[in-house]
């Protein structure tokens, strides 16, 4: 086999009969090696792969916030502009609910001095037309004095 081997040698041909039948670590070691090599490789471009997606979406959820920050700010000016506007309705309100409250009370004592009014005059009618015929002249003045408040054009303010 050596003489063979040295013979094969001789001709320019590689002897591989080491090869066979489990013979050769160094070709084991060469494809461990290779293998290994290959898992990295593929290991190295997953990790690019997903350092790229990664990238992306931190590009994106970037993005986005960006965009949720112009959004909550104009939220932000919206709800001030909201609470100013609130405040001057709510002044507004207390100013007509004070406004009506005195109205109403000009109301109410314009009733009352009619009321008395009207009360004084049919006391002084009824008096009158009591007292008999005795004092139908002055009882005539206190119709004429109201019939010409009726007629007369109110005095304009």
């Amino acid at each position: 086999d050596v003489a063979a081997a040295q013979m094969a040698t001789a001709n320019g041909t590689v002897d591989l009969r080491g090869l066979e039948g489990g013979k050769g670590p160094q070709l084991e070691q060469q494809q461990q090696l290779d293998v290994s090599q290959a898992e990295a490789d593929l290991h190295s471009a997953n990790v690019d792969e997903y350092n790229i997606a990664a990238q992306i979406r931190l590009d994106t959820f970037s993005r986005h916030v960006s965009e949720q920050e112009v959004t909550i700010t104009s939220i932000e000016d919206e709800m001030g502009r909201t609470a100013q506007t609130t405040e001057r309705a709510t002044e507004q309100v207390t100013q007509a609910s004070s406004h009506q409250q005195t109205g109403t009370k000009m109301l109410y004592w314009l009733l009352l001095l009619a009321a008395v009014i009207a009360g004084a005059l049919i006391v002084i009618v009824v008096l009158n037309t009591c007292n008999g015929f005795a004092t139908a002249p002055a009882a005539a003045n206190a119709v004429d004095v109201v019939a010409s408040f009726s007629k007369s054009p109110l005095p304009r303010v």
